[in-house]
């Protein structure tokens, strides 16, 4: 079965044996995770580099290679530096797998950071996911370290 596509401002129609869909459905974002380089995923601090991975699906195929300028992905506190697109790759069906890293700053604001994502189809159809405690910033403490306090 052969589809055709076309764009326009609004909304983007398939064609399918006679029939027309109209992309009305956000995307999906999932399987997200945001994890330092550190002994701890979950305990960063300055200078080390967390990862952003995150899965985007849709209706109709998405582009492949970089992220489309419709997504918008930010790491740390607002006004952070934009986090630094690594990769993406093919999911099964319309799906692709986008990571990002972000290196936390020097004076990092803040005890924990987050991530925030927002991303739009052809259609215009956009979804946003975001969270803001997910890893924190501080030391990693051994047992032994505890018992000296």
């Amino acid at each position: 079965m052969e589809l055709l596509r076309i764009l326009s401002p609004i909304v983007t129609h398939r064609y399918s044996a006679g029939s027309c869909f109209a992309d009305t459905v956000p995307p999906v974002i999932n399987s997200i995770s945001l994890t330092s380089t550190g002994p701890d995923p979950q305990i960063a601090r300055s200078g080390w580099v967390l990862t952003l991975a995150f899965t985007v699906s849709d209706e109709l195929q998405l582009a492949v290679g970089s992220p489309p300028a419709s997504f918008v992905v930010a790491v740390g506190p607002a006004g952070s530096a934009a986090p630094t697109f690594q990769s993406a790759q093919n999911e099964p069906g319309t799906a692709r797998r986008y990571t990002y890293t972000w290196t936390v700053p020097d004076l990092p604001v803040g005890s924990t950071l987050g991530y925030s994502i927002s991303v739009t189809d052809a259609a215009s159809n956009i979804q946003t996911a975001a969270a803001s405690a997910v890893v924190t910033i501080g030391e990693i403490f051994e047992p032994s370290d505890l018992q000296a306090l």
